[in-house]
């Protein structure tokens, strides 16, 4: 019996919150895996546009973004993505898993669980909106 880590999204809120920091993350990449495989990128375009209208679609978009990120042979789809060592992780749903001066930077408007750390770079922006991701202290 294989079960998933607590931190695999189980309501539509926190599918939403963690599949939207997934796609803001590196929405390129996806967009180029499924037009690799399908050549045809409309389950994230699906996808962006759901979450951009905060439509209560949204999860179910993201499932279906999911299901296909699977089937280009990525088993991780788009809810592994965050935990797979990236530099936009989500830990336990947006908490960030390693200390960075007192401060992380997180989602101008609330509508995902991204969070990126200080480091080397420049700020990330938001996906949907273009706005700079927000400091918070931790």
């Amino acid at each position: 019996m294989t079960t998933e880590p607590e931190t695999d999204p189980a309501t539509d809120d926190e599918r939403v919150a963690v599949g939207t920091a997934a796609v803001c993350a590196d929405p390129d990449a996806i967009r180029e895996a499924l037009l690799d495989t399908f050549a045809d990128a409309g389950p994230l375009d699906d996808a962006l546009r759901a979450i951009g209208a905060r439509d209560a679609t949204a999860a179910a978009a993201l499932d279906v973004l999911h299901a296909a990120l699977q089937a280009t042979g990525d088993p991780r789809g788009l809810f592994g993505r965050l935990r797979a060592g990236r530099p936009d992780a989500v830990g336990p749903l947006g908490i960030p898993s390693t200390g960075s001066a007192g401060a992380a930077y997180y989602c101008p408007d609330d509508r995902c669980a991204r969070t990126w750390l200080p480091g080397l770079g420049d700020i990330p922006r938001c996906t949907l909106t273009g706005a700079l991701l927000r400091r918070k202290p931790h």
